[in-house]
């Protein structure tokens, strides 16, 4: 086991995107406030558990790593909504093994929106020195971002009907 000499100071990856929806606002907040079937749409997400309906959910992402070096991300998150506008997910604190913001966003109207999403996962697992903290930003950043865009596809795919 790595020493704290040895390990990398605290990391922060972070991904942002958003996708144009032909979908009513309400429409696309009926799917995207449907949890946990909507974890479906992304991904990273392995495995959703509910833990306390509509507000506790464990979760584990992944994997996430570079050629030998990977792993998944397993915490439980609290989720908040603003009805019609925002879904947000925060790790429970002292949970799993890296703390996880994000959020999922709604602006428009009846004629169309677009769903804007942000995904910060910060591990809390030793990494390191050795291991390039440059890479290891390029290749989550890069997984991060992936795993948003497929699921902003997925998402607008399955609910405008595309093949």
């Amino acid at each position: 086991m790595p020493t704290g000499r040895n390990i990398v100071a605290k990391l922060r990856f972070e991904a942002h995107t958003s996708e144009r929806l032909n979908l009513a606002r309400s429409r696309a907040w009926g799917a995207m406030s449907e949890l946990p079937e909507a974890f479906a749409y992304f991904p990273l997400i392995n495995q959703a558990t509910e833990l306390t309906p509509d507000e506790l959910y464990e979760l584990e992402l992944g994997p996430f790593g570079y050629k030998g070096f990977s792993t998944n991300v397993d915490c439980q998150v609290t989720v908040t909504t603003r009805p019609e506008e925002e879904i947000r997910f925060e790790s429970v604190p002292g949970t799993g093994n890296a703390d996880v913001e994000a959020t999922m966003r709604l602006d428009g109207d009846e004629e169309g929106c677009t769903l804007a999403a942000t995904l910060i996962v910060s591990p809390r697992i030793p990494i390191p020195r050795f291991v390039p903290k440059g890479l290891l930003e390029k290749t989550a950043g890069a997984t991060l971002r992936t795993g948003l865009q497929h699921a902003m596809s997925n998402f607008r795919r399955e609910l405008e009907g595309e093949p």
